[in-house]
């Protein structure tokens, strides 16, 4: 099965999250039990454009779920600092993840 992990960790004073290949576990240190959420991608075609564009959008929908960007304050629709830094750790994270996972599907891997 192929999927994708993102696990949020809490650093200091911050949330970030980090997006983890299945074969590749966080370790302990990594926050190994904090929420973690898996992404599909078994049944797309990495090898077109159509395919890549839809890992990307559950990966995002993923990562802003993990963030908790749809959670925000009484009275706004702004997300706070920390949802925003989340997202920004996850999604970057995400794109190299990705990157690596569609370079692989067009070797045939």
């Amino acid at each position: 099965m192929e999927e994708i992990m993102i696990n949020r960790i809490f650093a200091a004073a911050a949330i970030g999250a980090m997006l983890i290949s299945a074969p590749v576990l966080a370790d302990e240190a990594d926050g190994a039990d904090a929420p973690k959420m898996s992404v599909e991608y078994s049944d797309l075609d990495l090898t077109t454009e159509k395919g890549q564009s839809a890992l990307e959008r559950r990966v995002l929908a993923a990562a802003r779920k993990v963030c908790r960007t749809g959670y925000v304050a009484t009275g706004t629709r702004v997300i706070s600092p920390e949802q925003k830094h989340c997202l920004d750790e996850a999604t970057t994270s995400a794109k190299r993840q990705v990157a690596a996972i569609i370079e692989a599907a067009n070797r045939g891997g």
